[in-house]
């Protein structure tokens, strides 16, 4: 099968050359102000976005866009299709939230869907309107229905996350099986541990039944391995200390929710990174998109951190790991 990749890894990596360094994040970081490091990004992949912007607030048209090239690449050369929508399911997942979202509430939801996903826009929605949803797994098309059944029962609004969070990684494992590649199905069953970690600290207070009507299945860890955590985070970061989670001890065990978003990213970058060992396969794809889109939220934390008059030292504490 890595025959296959030769040609698909070879392009990369002439693209890898072009992420931009720490340094010249850096630089970014420390520009007194919003403008001078939109200007800052002369000479880099993103010059050509950021000299046509309005204003500095428009920054994030430029990063969509960058996100789509990255994408649309992946899914040029990668031998196999599912390995771009195991990362492109999640833009149809945003965009099925707001539809949903926006259904409910009788508001039209077309400025606030992203042209990111497998099917833009346009295609999605008809999909929705028309309960068409067989171009995907079969379980976002279950999940749409039951979040329709939900609502009309009267339920919360917040079971049109939980439904299409959990539908969203059930997608992501059926692609990842697509593959047939252990790194990647690998890949997801980490990003659901993360993602159970996370749900755990925001739910903790609220006792067990609120962990588990959020917790998602196929991962790792299992549900009951939390058990005993409820009372104290401590308790989950020793436990963690005897799991390839380690590195996320101290952020789970101080409860400190903004690192340990940054300390999942991390974890998960460091993951893929390990697949740069191997030479041709789906690894080193995903280690290049790993790192663009990871290049690109360090951008996106930089530019807020700009536009709110955050300080360079602040805006260094939420960054990431580059690749």
């Amino acid at each position: 099968m890595s025959e296959r990749y030769y040609y698909a890894v070879a392009r990369t990596a002439e693209l890898e050359n072009k992420l931009l360094s720490r340094s010249k994040l850096d630089q970014l970081t420390d520009a007194p102000d919003a403008p001078s490091a939109l200007r800052a990004l002369s000479g880099t992949i993103y010059a050509e976005q950021a000299d046509t912007l309005a204003k500095p607030e428009d920054f994030e048209s430029m990063l969509v866009e960058q996100s789509r090239r990255t994408l649309s690449y992946i899914g040029e050369v990668s031998p196999e299709r599912a390995l771009a929508e195991l990362y492109l399911i999640v833009y149809d997942i945003f965009n099925l939230k707001i539809l949903l979202r926006c259904e409910k509430l009788g508001e039209d939801p077309a400025r606030l869907l992203s042209p990111l996903g497998i099917h833009e826009p346009p295609a999605l929605r008809n999909a929705f309107e028309d309960g068409d949803f067989s171009r995907y797994p079969p379980v976002i098309g279950e999940a749409v229905t039951a979040v329709h059944r939900a609502l009309s029962a009267r339920a919360s609004v917040s079971v049109i996350d939980l439904t299409l969070d959990r539908a969203q990684y059930a997608a992501q494992s059926e692609y990842a099986k697509q593959c047939k590649n252990q790194f990647v199905e690998t890949y997801v069953r980490v990003s659901i541990d993360l993602a159970n970690l996370r749900d755990f600290l925001r739910t903790r207070t609220g006792g067990k039944g609120a962990f588990y009507a959020v917790f998602i299945e196929g991962g790792t860890l299992p549900v009951d391995f939390f058990d005993d955590c409820y009372e104290s985070a401590d308790v989950l970061s020793k436990k963690l200390g005897f799991t390839q989670y380690a590195p996320l001890s101290k952020s789970v065990g101080e409860g400190d929710m903004t690192a340990l978003e940054r300390d999942c990213d991390d974890f998960l970058t460091a993951y893929v990174r390990e697949g740069k060992k191997i030479p041709f396969g789906p690894e080193p794809l995903m280690g290049f998109v790993s790192a663009k889109l990871t290049e690109i939220a360090q951008l996106r934390i930089i530019f807020v951190g700009k536009l709110n008059g955050m300080s360079p030292q602040v805006i260094r504490q939420r960054l990431r790991q580059l690749f």
